[in-house]
């Protein structure tokens, strides 16, 4: 029997009571509020509501016109996790190459504007879908790369989504022990956050590693105890998985009555939603059903159904949808990164084109000043030359008069000397004329 491993996808909104009003009061607001952030959070969370009661139709209906909204509005964050919720839609429809379209389109535009808790959750959904398609390394890529940017934020929803999910992936790789560790420890945060849509992912999960040691009253415990959740939730897609893994214990214990109830319940509900997937699951599950039982009309009717829904989920195209998505997704991602190197370049150029304005300025500036000094020293060195000059020419002046001045005392001290008679002759001369 096949049983479903149920993903914990990141969802937008962890809602609270408060958040989960009804759809025809979310509605009217939507309608009578001008605030476009309020319409575009009001449309996701619409969107979501839908996605849980099974009416993908409406959700994909209210996603697109939160898309639509936010990018009218320039509102990339909003948009991005429009884009993220219409991809859990068609990922619950069974629908891969649109899921993961949607997610990646979302992821380009969360990088671009940084927003980690949004790049965490749709990296964690990517991996959702390669877990899907059984490709297990490509899947446990994104969830560690999901898991490395929780941490960081210190998300601890996101981290316990993420411990689930690893979780699963070590699962299918019949790794028990491990597996079992991460899904308690998603479990136990869960728990204490109070998500019951978490704690019921993780219920599911650990239900179905005890069917695969064998343990089948465990595995009822925990399915009981995540079905429970699920109707509470009012989770239809939820609903339809617990049912289908319930109804595959009753049959491995050899209930078949019990098995048949919980397998048709499971089938109406996922017909009810449109899950292919969970539509090919219950089919696949019935035929094995009424093959033990000796109901062949039943067994080939819906193993026939099976193939039909399988081929329409996995056909060669759908796989090629995917590769090119993966592909574009990769170049997308590597143009992102060479435009924003680009860009960064841009600025750092012109940063260092401005820098070398500066110094340039600051040097003109400082050639200008040592320029003005050296006229001012110029200058003051002509003045100053000058002034030396005329007071030279004056010093030379002044003593050519002194010069001049001088000569003139001596020569008249010489007139002088040699008119007037010395003393001895003036008295020789008196002392003769008494004589006579």
């Amino acid at each position: 029997m096949k049983l479903y491993f149920n993903l914990i996808f990141c969802f937008l909104f962890f809602l609270s009571p408060a958040q989960t009003r009804s759809i025809d009061s979310l509605s009217k607001l939507i309608n009578t509020t001008s605030d476009s952030t309020v319409k575009v959070k009001n449309l996701v969370i619409i969107c979501m509501e839908f996605n849980k009661i099974g009416d993908y139709k409406s959700g994909l209906l209210y996603g697109n016109r939160a898309v639509v909204t936010a990018k009218k509005f320039k509102i990339p964050m909003q948009e991005a996790q429009a884009l993220n919720n219409i991809g859990i839609i068609y990922y619950n429809g069974g629908k891969y190459p649109e899921a993961l379209h949607n997610y990646f389109n979302g992821y380009k535009i969360a990088s671009l504007i940084n927003d980690k808790e949004e790049q965490s959750i749709l990296l964690s959904n990517i991996g959702a879908v390669y877990d899907e398609q059984a490709k297990y390394d490509k899947a446990m890529e994104y969830y560690l790369k999901s898991q490395q940017i929780a941490f960081e934020q210190k998300n601890k929803e996101l981290v316990a989504s993420n411990y689930n999910n690893i979780g699963s992936v070590y699962l299918k790789r019949n790794d028990l022990k491990t597996a079992l560790d991460y899904f308690l420890k998603g479990l136990k945060i869960k728990q204490e956050l109070g998500n019951k849509y978490g704690a019921s992912n993780a219920l599911l999960n650990i239900g179905a590693l005890y069917y695969n040691m064998g343990d089948y009253a465990k595995t009822l415990k925990y399915f009981m105890g995540a079905y429970k959740y699920k109707e509470d939730l009012n989770d239809k897609a939820g609903v339809a998985v617990v049912l289908g893994n319930i109804g595959a214990v009753y049959m491995e214990i050899g209930e078949y009555s019990r098995a048949e109830d919980f397998l048709i319940r499971s089938l109406k509900k996922s017909e009810e939603i449109n899950s292919l997937d969970d539509r090919s699951n219950a089919h696949l599950n019935l035929s094995e059903l009424f093959k033990t039982t000796k109901k062949f009309e039943e067994a080939l009717f819906h193993f026939t159904a099976y193939k039909n829904l399988e081929d329409s989920l996995s056909n060669d195209s759908k796989s090629k949808d995917i590769g090119r998505l993966e592909a574009k997704h990769e170049f997308d991602i590597k143009q992102a990164v060479f435009d924003a190197e680009h860009k960064k370049e841009i600025e750092l150029g012109a940063e260092r084109e401005k820098r070398q304005k500066f110094v340039s300025y600051f040097i003109a500036g400082g050639l200008l000043l040592v320029l003005l000094f050296a006229i001012f020293i110029y200058n003051r060195f002509k003045i100053t030359n000058k002034q030396k000059i005329i007071i030279e020419h004056q010093k030379i002046i002044v003593e050519h008069k002194q010069k001049e001045t001088m000569d003139s005392i001596r020569y008249a001290q010489r007139i002088q000397e040699s008119i007037l008679p010395s003393e001895k002759y003036i008295k020789n001369t008196f002392d003769r004329l008494k004589k006579e």
